[in-house]
């Protein structure tokens, strides 16, 4: 099972290679926090034709926006999910990517951030 869909499209928290359980709290989709534990956002679109869409974590945004396309009209969006491995960085024709990874200390409650993706 997905953890937020809406419409068309699903977002998972992966983490080991799993989906994290999701919670809703006060109407928020959250995932429970491993501090330390470095994750992937996947992104899949259910429906059908071109897409482009951006991924904002804590915020920030992870990438440059990415399209998929169901139609096979653009062999190079083709499919449809985008596994997000960490935020990227671009220059000049190269990437950087940075981990995602919780954060290593528990934020206390009410503070917000670090506790869920």
């Amino acid at each position: 099972a997905g953890m937020v869909r809406q419409g068309d499209w699903e977002l998972q928290v992966i983490l080991n290679g799993e989906a994290q359980p999701e919670h809703v709290i006060d109407g928020h989709h959250i995932v429970e926090a491993r501090p330390g534990a470095k994750f992937s956002i996947e992104v899949t679109f259910h429906g059908e034709g071109t897409c482009a869409f951006d991924v904002e974590l804590d915020g920030k945004k992870v990438d440059a926006m990415h399209a998929v396309d169901t139609t096979g009209q653009a062999p190079r969006m083709a499919g449809r999910k985008h596994i997000y491995a960490g935020f990227v960085k671009r220059n000049e024709g190269q990437a950087i990517t940075s981990e995602f990874q919780y954060s290593h200390t528990r934020v206390e409650e009410g503070e917000g951030g670090g506790e869920g993706a």
